[in-house]
């Protein structure tokens, strides 16, 4: 008798596989595309083809498939930025940037890594600020332009950490315009009334003498200035009259009057004012005229209600 022993054959296999290659069939298992990564074990019994039963063993690994995610935040001061290949240039607008790269893993599996990259601004902003001169002081980040400052303009600039911790400039252009405060001297005469000036009147009752005023105002630039006067009114000299009355002839400053005259001298003031100053009233009285008229009586003699009577001196004589 020929015996024959055949073999019973027991057989491993060790499988690895990503979980992107999932389902996954083995001899009649299968591993669906929701298995999760891991290492599995299963095995078969069949028969060899002399009849004998045999058993496989299988070693399934499942290596993962990752998907990750990379949240990078910079400023636009650290541009050019570049991230497995993806590049932002330094002209780059600050804003919110996703970008995907697919890599192997050490296991030879694919996998997805994902960014999101956020530029942060910094910041160049300019004030342009305009004040009047009696705004002063003026402080601006720490800086200070005080009373004594002369009108124009300045700039200046700081270096700061905005919201996002990016450096940043921050620039002034400050513009101080001037004040103006202005007087007015004015001389006017009494008959010159009423006079007014930026809504102020002086009426033709005023009294001659000195007066202040002021008004406030904007000026081209808007700011608060002041304007004032200083208002002299100077009088009209009064009338005066002189009367000169004399026989024959009056020789008044320089002139001989031998008939009665009415002179008026209109002068001016030595504050330009027209004045009436003189009415010279001159009166000439005719001179006497002598009548002889030889009148004889004894005695006493009657004349316009008088007597007159004889006299003697010592001579004897009348």
């Amino acid at each position: 008798m020929n015996l024959t022993i055949n073999p019973v054959f027991n057989d491993s296999s060790s499988i690895a596989i990503c979980s992107s290659d999932l389902p996954y069939s083995w001899n009649g298992f299968t591993w669906d595309n929701s298995t999760q990564a891991g290492i599995y074990n299963e095995s078969v019994t069949y028969q060899t083809a002399d009849g004998c039963d045999s058993t496989l063993f299988l070693e399934l690994t499942i290596n993962p498939f990752t998907e990750d995610t990379e949240f990078i935040t910079i400023c636009s001061s650290d541009l050019p930025f570049t991230w497995n290949g993806y590049s932002w240039s330094n002209t780059t607008s600050a804003g919110v940037y996703n970008e995907t790269a697919i890599y192997n893993t050490i296991l030879g599996c694919d996998s997805i890594i994902n960014l999101i990259l956020t530029i942060n601004p910094e910041e160049n902003t300019t004030e342009d600020i305009t004040i009047c001169s009696d705004e002063l002081p003026f402080t601006w980040n720490g800086q200070t332009w005080g009373t004594n400052t002369t009108p124009g303009s300045y700039n200046h600039s700081i270096n700061f950490s905005n919201q996002y911790q990016c450096d940043s400039i921050a620039n002034l252009q400050l513009t101080i315009t001037e004040t103006f405060e202005t007087i007015e001297d004015v001389s006017i005469c009494s008959d010159a009334l009423p006079f007014s000036w930026h809504g102020q009147t002086w009426d033709e009752n005023t009294p001659s003498g000195f007066y202040q005023s002021s008004v406030s105002y904007y000026s081209s630039s808007s700011c608060d200035s002041i304007i004032g006067i200083n208002l002299t009114i100077y009088p009209e000299v009064k009338d005066t009259t002189i009367r000169f009355e004399d026989c024959e002839y009056i020789h008044f400053e320089g002139v001989d009057y031998f008939s009665s005259a009415l002179i008026k001298d209109t002068l001016i003031s030595e504050v330009g004012c027209d004045s009436l100053i003189r009415n010279i009233h001159i009166k000439i009285h005719p001179s006497p005229t002598l009548i002889t008229n030889d009148i004889n009586a004894c005695d006493s003699v009657e004349l316009n209600g008088l007597t007159f009577y004889e006299m003697y001196n010592n001579n004897g004589h009348s």
